[in-house]
């Protein structure tokens, strides 16, 4: 070696990576594919041998080892990150070679996998019901206030986003005491499509139901959904009336 130190130089892109550095594949979604193509130089005067490449969880290399890379010229390296499943990943690569100042070459590889983003709402009407999937119960959907023997009935709408049909689990609709399900729940919801299923709020007696509606599915994004429903049914109230004096007689009061 003639001038230089270091006979291997490692590159991403334009962007020079000094040994003991750094480099970060960035933020992908679950099932994308994530590859980094790095580039070696050979900047000393004789062959650079690169015999073995050590990478940390998360990554792997998908070139064949040895590369044999004449002085001047060089080889690349393509390195992949799994996106199988959510995770952060941060790890050393070590790249082992005959560059008697740089063996091994050691770069931190970092990178972000994300779950997918949720393809399934609920609709009351033209409203989107937040997805509530810890169950804190908060903004619920309000049937109102009716009498005893007076059900009201909300049509729910589950819209999906998503290019593929979501199924929806059977036998999952769960309502909360004072609620039921009118007619069917859909087994599916097409793409780019929608379903409706329709709740009832019972009335046989004066309560003020509330409580959780949730339901499993296939979204990629989030396999179950939940949110809080709530109403009030209340006792017909009697008023009596003294018609020629034209005012209200209270309970336990007299008239004469």
């Amino acid at each position: 070696r003639a001038m230089l130190d270091a006979s291997m130089q490692l590159f991403d892109g334009v962007t020079q990576i000094y040994n003991w550095g750094s480099d970060d594949f960035g933020t992908y979604t679950q099932g994308d594919t994530a590859t980094k193509t790095f580039t070696v130089d050979n900047a000393g005067d004789a062959d650079l041998d690169v015999s073995e490449v050590d990478m940390p969880t998360g990554f792997s290399l998908d070139t064949s080892l040895p590369l044999d890379i004449a002085a001047g010229n060089s080889a690349n390296l393509t390195v992949s990150m799994d996106t199988s499943t959510a995770a952060s990943y941060d790890g050393d690569m070590y790249i082992d070679s005959n560059d008697p100042d740089n063996d091994p070459f050691q770069v931190e590889l970092t990178g972000t996998v994300n779950p997918p983003q949720p393809v399934i709402s609920v609709l009351d009407g033209s409203t989107t019901i937040p997805n509530d999937p810890y169950g804190m119960g908060g903004d619920p959907v309000d049937f109102g206030t009716t009498s005893i023997d007076t059900a009201v009935d909300t049509t729910f709408t589950i819209a999906n986003s998503g290019s593929s049909s979501i199924s929806l689990t059977s036998g999952s609709l769960s309502l909360p005491s004072g609620f039921s399900l009118v007619g069917t729940f859909p087994s599916s919801v097409p793409a780019d499509g929608s379903a409706d299923f329709t709740v009832q709020m019972e009335s046989s007696s004066a309560c003020t139901p509330a409580g959780e509606l949730s339901f499993y599915d296939s979204d990629p994004g989030g396999d179950f959904y939940q949110f809080a429903v709530t109403g009030t049914v209340v006792a017909p109230q009697i008023a009596l009336y003294d018609s020629e004096y034209y005012s209200e007689i209270d309970n336990g009061g007299s008239d004469t």
